[in-house]
This record gives structure tokens, sequence and C-alpha cells, in this order.
């Protein structure tokens, strides 16, 4: 009986990450973000954002399979995103998951904090907001928000180190 309830539990998992597979990687909004690079300019609470530091090159890239992935200062990232209606999300909506990183150290304790600080507000990031013309070369930008009121804002496409 015990394993006629694993093999049923384990048959369920399996169902139900395929599923939510399927629907992570089914963008509402393809246009909005897919196929796109952002560079982040500043973060921190909405009150106190900072610029990023002189040097540190922080970038965000959304591809068309609904995947994202970029640099955190030192290290590589990479995981999977939702972006607005998917999976019931709402059009402002966003949600990362899967995220992972290279492990290498970073020389300066600043760029190790910031990265860190990064790579968690992007893990728990819940709305985005794009703002800005996008017919005009870095004038837009994308803001994702933590339900703390961290922000992470970003401007459209790379500057080669902020």
């Amino acid at each position: 009986m015990r394993i006629t309830r694993f093999i049923a539990a384990l048959a369920m998992t399996v169902y139900l990450s395929t599923a939510c597979t399927v629907l992570s990687t089914d963008f509402s909004n393809k246009n909005a973000l897919s196929g796109t690079e952002w560079t982040l300019v500043s973060s921190g609470k909405a009150d106190a954002e900072k610029p990023v530091t002189t040097g540190t090159h922080i970038t965000l890239i959304f591809d068309a399979s609904g995947q994202a992935s970029g640099h955190s200062g030192c290290n590589s990232y990479s995981g999977k995103v939702i972006v607005g209606s998917g999976f019931a999300l709402r059009p402002s909506e966003i949600a990362f998951s899967d995220m992972s990183s290279t492990m290498m150290a970073c020389a300066e304790v600043d760029k190790m904090e910031l990265e860190q600080h990064y790579l968690t507000a992007l893990q728990a990031a819940t709305f985005y907001k794009l703002t800005g013309d996008p017919n005009v070369t870095h004038s837009r930008y994308l803001t994702l928000t933590v339900n703390d009121g961290t922000r992470l804002t970003f401007v459209q496409g790379t500057s080669g180190g902020v």
C-alpha cells in the first residue's frame, strides 16, 4: 500500500512539475520584456535608492523561452521568469524561480554585498514597471519592486559598466 501511495505521489509531482514548466514559459506579454537586456542603475528602498557603484556591471536579460540571466557583479546567474498574466499573474506582476549562480568570490566587499542584495531582491521581486520611450536608446527603464519596498531600477541596453 505504501509503495502504491509513493508511486501515485511521485506521478502527481512529475505531472504538476511538467504542467508548471509549460505554463511558466508561455509569456502573455512577450513583447514587453522578451529579448531585452537591462543594466542596473540603482537599488534600495523607494525613498533611499542608491546608484550602482562605478565599475560594477549588473545585467538582466530576458529571452523568449521564459528564462532570465545576466551578470550580478562578480558572478553569472540564470533562472526561470514568469511575466504578467502567465500562470495566474496580473499584467504588472513578475516572478523569478529556480535561480542559480556561479560562486566566484568578489575581490571587493562592497561589490559582494551589492551582488547579494541584488540576487536576493531579484528572487523576491513581485512587480515590474516599464517607463520611457522604447524607440530611443537608453531612455527606457525597468523597475522591479519587492513587497518590502525594495526597488531595482534598470536602463535598457548595456553600458559596459555603470
